[in-house]
């Protein structure tokens, strides 16, 4: 009996993060090893979901999303779901940080990583 492999679960518009999933993807299709350009876009389409899926469609219409190529359909799914960030509202929010009181070291330093993310530093 063949086994099922990993698991990739659909895309919430409402708590996740485009980005993080699209590499996400990337990495399951290597796991899964997953190819060739058809099987990429029958993988994604059977996994993002029924809302982010109707939404594809309706970006594709009058063509249904399997008829895309698999890098127009991410370019749609990029456009769509990344939100453009201000890098100095992000920077000042980063300079306004401090240490919760409750907040220990590990904690801090990990809130500040993911706070300079969207700060184009040039290295931290």
């Amino acid at each position: 009996m063949a086994s099922a492999g990993p698991t990739f679960g659909p895309f919430n518009p409402e708590t996740d993060d485009w980005t993080i999933y699209s590499e996400q993807l990337e990495q399951w299709f290597i796991a899964t090893k997953t190819n060739e350009p058809k099987e990429k876009i029958a993988c994604l389409l059977s996994v993002i979901g029924t809302q982010t899926y109707t939404l594809l469609r309706n970006l594709t219409f009058p063509e249904l999303p399997a008829n895309k190529s698999f890098p127009e359909l991410l370019k749609l799914l990029s456009t769509q779901f990344s939100i453009p960030r201000n890098e100095w509202k992000e920077i000042k929010k980063f300079m306004g940080a401090s240490q919760a009181a409750d907040e220990n070291v590990q904690e801090w330093y990990a809130r500040i990583k993911k706070l300079a993310v969207n700060c184009n530093f040039e290295a931290i």
